[in-house]
This record gives structure tokens, sequence and C-alpha cells, in this order.
């Protein structure tokens, strides 16, 4: 019998890919080619030896041939503790099974828990399947064709040109100083934004139907700190790598389209809540650029630079960097192996490097914002809010007063639990970083050795 990672194997069992699992090519910048473990909804990527490892499991084996198998594939390991390895990782997703002697599938080890599909939102609701969207993407997907697409970008450019123009330069419709929005035009502009966010969406899943594709649901949910909308595009990790860019992309897009409407509308009338809901756009779009947090500019820039887990390879490098550095300093530690980020073309490898050290200052501002000004900001303003929401309804004043209270007060709600969900985060990957806890060991040590 061998065992490991709390999974038994006997030298009657047997083990066989499932056979819903289905192996692709995978588009990074990887020197080695690379694939990808698809299982319903979940996806694995794996290198050119674990697809040679699951492919030989397609007929049903016995430990002794895995064994045998690995011993081939990797001949410098253990091939006993690689195979316990490999087997512990894949029958922990479900993407190889257990048989006993008779074929049959064997129940799953109760202290081996399935592994599930990770969704970095805290909370999240369906807004719209797939056979609602469908008869909308299936006819927006033509503005992902070369001409159209051409067509409309010239368009956008043109638009956001002129009314930056008329709005910057020569003021028209400008009328000086003018009064704070009141609380009917503010829900206006509110619920106008979030709608055309839904469009935004609505572009992703078209770039997936023009790419064909399937696309999931449109749905919302809170990110961080923030209430957004979001498209389930995971089927997209099966194009290649442009294509996955313009799908990352085509939220943007969709929103300056809308937009150049806004732009036309406002040059028309020179509307106070047009000009705020085109701004609003703008706005919006450079957000979702942002590449450290998991919106559209980090996927774009993941794909761009063929590197699917920006965080993970971030990660690696900050570890291998402490690593070394230790290692340099002779104050413990072998010399670390090189990651495989670092395995890639020059320019991506550079790009990584900047992306890093930007990140780690991002979240270092982030954490610092969230404890001084956000935090602040909601424990001074969900008690007013609250007072005087109670007071309009006592007054039975149901007005766009109270509706703009409700809403800021949401907004406030949101992020005042997002911060102290994303602080408890920190502490506790923090404190359950083997890595660092050993680093810092191995410092207190050397240190307290030189003295």
């Amino acid at each position: 019998m061998a065992a490991e990672m709390g999974v038994s194997y006997v030298q009657d069992q047997r083990f066989h890919l499932n056979s819903g699992a289905t192996i692709l090519a995978f588009d990074t910048s990887s020197s080695d080619p690379m694939y990808q473990l698809v299982l319903a909804d979940r996806r694995l990527q794996i290198d050119a030896d674990v697809r040679s490892f699951l492919e030989f499991l397609r007929v049903d084996r016995s430990w002794a041939e895995i064994v045998s198998v690995v011993r081939k594939l990797a001949p410098s390991e253990d091939p006993e503790r690689r195979a316990r390895m490999l087997l512990s990782q894949l029958t922990s997703n479900n993407a190889v099974l257990l048989l006993d002697e008779t074929g049959c599938e064997l129940p799953a080890d109760p202290r081996m828990p399935i592994r599930r599909r990770k969704v970095p939102l805290a909370f999240h609701v369906r807004l719209l399947k797939r056979e609602h969207l469908l008869p909308v993407t299936a006819r927006l997907k033509c503005l992902f064709n070369i001409g159209p697409a051409t067509a409309l970008l010239a368009v956008i450019i043109l638009t956001h040109a002129v009314f930056l123009l008329l709005d910057k330069v020569l003021k028209v419709h400008y009328l000086g100083e003018r009064p704070p929005l009141s609380a009917d035009l503010w829900t206006i502009a509110v619920v106008s934004v979030y709608l055309s966010l839904l469009f935004h969406e609505i572009g992703h899943c078209s770039a997936c139907e023009r790419f064909g594709v399937p696309h999931g649901e449109i749905g919302a949910g809170v990110f961080f700190i923030y209430p957004v909308l979001y498209a389930d595009v995971g089927q997209c990790w099966s194009l290649s790598r442009l294509q996955r860019a313009v799908v990352d992309s085509a939220g943007i897009y969709f929103q300056f389209l809308l937009a150049s409407l806004g732009c036309l509308l406002w040059i028309w009338t020179g509307d106070r809540l047009v000009r705020i809901f085109i701004y609003s756009m703008l706005l919006s779009a450079i957000f979702n650029l942002n590449p450290f947090l998991r919106m559209d500019g980090h996927w774009l820039l993941a794909d761009l630079i063929g590197i699917p887990n920006l965080y993970r390879a971030s990660n690696d490098l900050i570890a291998y960097a402490c690593k070394r550095a230790m290692f340099l300093l002779n104050v413990g530690g072998k010399r670390p192996d090189l990651p495989d980020a670092l395995r890639r073309p020059g320019w991506v490898v550079s790009i990584l490097a900047a992306y890093c050290l930007a990140s780690t200052a991002f979240f270092g501002y982030f954490s610092v914002a969230i404890v001084t000004k956000v935090i602040p900001r909601v424990a001074a303003g969900l008690p007013r809010n609250f007072a005087l929401i109670w007071k309009a309804l006592l007054q039975h004043d149901f007005s766009a007063h109270l509706t703009q209270l409700l809403i800021a007060s949401f907004f406030l709600s949101i992020a005042g639990l997002g911060s102290v969900r994303f602080i408890l985060r920190m502490s506790r990957r923090a404190w359950q970083s083997e890595s660092l806890r050993a680093t810092m060991a191995k410092a207190y040590w050397a240190l307290a050795g030189s003295r």
C-alpha cells in the first residue's frame, strides 16, 4: 500500500481518466507546449508530461503501471512519490477516477475535499441566463468583424474628440458655476451608469459568440469594496491569446459605443446629465483597465503577455527573489529553482517584473487607503444616512432624496463589509504563508547568530 496526502492506493485498485474530461491546447508565452484539462466548468493548466500521463489513463491502469510510466516521464524523481502527487491532485478534481477490481468507481475519499471553481466575488447572483442573452449577443457579434469594428472605432475616436474639444476647449454649453445635482438627477445618473455596465457585459458575451465559444450568464456581485456586474466567459480560455484579448476588451469597446451616442446627444442638446454620463463612462473604462485587480485590464495584460495567472507568477517571482537573497547572503537555504515565470521570453519577464513591483505598491497603497480613508468615511457616513432615512420614513417622505440616501447607504455598506473582509483576508494569508514565516525565522536566527 502507498499513502500520501490523505489518499491511499493499493495494488488491486485501478485508475481511469474521467470520460467527461477534455484536453485542449493552451496558447501561452511559455517556451514549452502547454495544455488545459477541461472538466465541466473547471479548467486546469497542465504541461506536456501531465498530458501524456492523462492520455495513458484513458485506459484502466493499475498502480504498478502508473509508477512505471511516471518513471519514464520523470526519471530524475522518485516515481512513487511523483505518482502519488499527480493522482492526489487529479482525483481531488474528479479528473481521474478510482476503480476497484471489478471496474466500478470507488467513492471519493472524505478526507480529500473536491476542489471547486474559485469565484473572485464575495457574493454573486445571476441576473440573465444564457438563453435570455443569446438572441441579443448572436446579433451583436457582427460588431467584431473587421469592417464594422474599424468603422465604429473611427466613430468612437471622432465623437469623443469632438466632445472633449467642445467641452474643455471651446466650453460649448458652458454656463459657469452650476448647483450640485438634485436628488432626482443624482439617482438617474447612478441608475443609468449601472445600466450601461450591463451593455459592457453584453459586449464580452457577444465577443465569445463571434469566436464560436459559448458564453454563460450575466450577474451582479461584490468585488473587494465595489458592487459590480460580471459575465461568465470562462470558455474563452479555449481561444488563442489574441482572440482572448478581444474578449477582454469587448466590454470597454461596447461602453465607448454607448458613450459615442451620448457624445452626439450632448453636442445636440448640451444636457448636463448626458455630460455626466459620458464622463462616467470614461472613468469606468479607465477603472476597468486597472491591471492589479481582476478586471478587464488584468485579463487583457495576462493574455497579451501569455501568463494566465499573473498573481501566482508575481508571488513566485517574489518568493524566488527572497530565497535567492537569503542564499546569496548565506543565511540559510539552498539555491532556489528558477520559477516557470522566468523561463519566458525576455520581454515577458521584464513586463512581469515591472508588474510585480507596481502590483506590490498598488496593494500597499490600497490597504493604507482602506484603513485611512474608506473605513473612516463609512463609519461617519452610515450612521448619518441611517438617521436621515429613518427621519424621512417617519415623515412619509418617499421622494427621490430618500432613494438617493438608500443608494448611498448601500454603497457605503458594501465598502465597509468589503474593507473588513479584505483586511481579514490579507492578514490570514500573511499568517498562513509558510514561505514568509520561514524567511522571517531564518532572518531572525541569522541576525541572532551574528550578535
